[in-house]
């Protein structure tokens, strides 16, 4: 018997069809395991690293004091251009969501004084708090490129983190923020 004999049974896959099937469960199989290791990965997620710092109003935040919200924490200058253009979207965010649980705070990395910082939330009509962040906070949050946005949990446990601006990053921001207010407590 042939190896082109061995296909031509009709109870039988002809030997023709195995390039086409053979990669296909050689690709069903390798997805499986990746999918178990995102699925392990996620329960690895770290915890928010704490602080706790004035805002430029004059209150203190302690990060940890917020656990049972989600949390928006988008680091940010007065001199960044991309920073400037996400503030809008932030503040419509907030005003939409504060009341389901969400808490935005903008950690300025502006050097100086928060007086200068508090004035410009005030033109921009920034309605979030404001604290300038402390080298602890940009080291502890790996913060490089600004601006640069963390989602945490209610648990406190970081979610994801996006950087820079566009429109779209903006609708996957408000996206997976809508997704942890609708999650509840847990």
């Amino acid at each position: 018997m042939s190896l082109n004999e061995l296909g031509s049974d009709k109870k039988t896959i002809p030997l023709r069809w195995l390039k086409y099937v053979l990669p296909f469960l050689v690709a069903i199989l390798i997805q499986y395991p990746i999918g178990c290791k995102r699925e392990a990965s996620k329960e690895k997620r770290p915890l928010a690293p704490d602080f706790t710092l004035a805002s430029v109003d004059g209150s203190t935040i302690t990060l940890s004091q917020l656990k049972g919200k989600v949390v928006l924490l988008d680091f940010w200058a007065t001199w960044c251009a991309p920073c400037r253009l996400a503030i809008p979207h932030l503040n419509d965010l907030y005003k939409a969501y504060r009341e389901r649980g969400l808490e935005i705070i903008g950690l300025s990395l502006d050097k100086g004084s928060p007086d200068r910082v508090r004035r410009f939330a005030v033109n921009m009509g920034i309605e979030y708090p404001i604290i300038m962040a402390d080298e602890d906070v940009v080291k502890n949050y790996g913060i490089s490129p600004i601006p640069t946005t963390y989602l945490i949990d209610r648990r406190g446990y970081i979610s994801n983190k996006w950087v820079g601006f566009s429109q779209n990053l903006m609708r996957k921001i408000a996206a997976e923020t809508e997704r942890h207010l609708s999650k509840g407590s847990g």
